[in-house]
């Protein structure tokens, strides 16, 4: 078993580090939602609730 270097260490800190992907998707599907039945006001809140309840669970908070 190899010794994971320096680098490789840095780079999996910046992937933990990383977050807001759930929240981001949602937040295009909240937005592409909004504009094809014209009811931004709802969807856009919407998508972002559930992004950051998915990113919460997924990150057990």
């Amino acid at each position: 078993m190899r010794k994971i270097s320096e680098k490789e260490m840095v780079i999996l800190k910046k992937i933990k580090l990383q977050k807001g992907l759930w929240l981001g998707i949602f937040l295009m599907i909240g937005i592409i939602t909004g504009a094809v039945t014209e009811n931004i006001g709802i969807c856009l809140p919407l998508g972002i609730c559930f992004g950051v309840v998915i990113e919460l669970i997924l990150n057990k908070y």
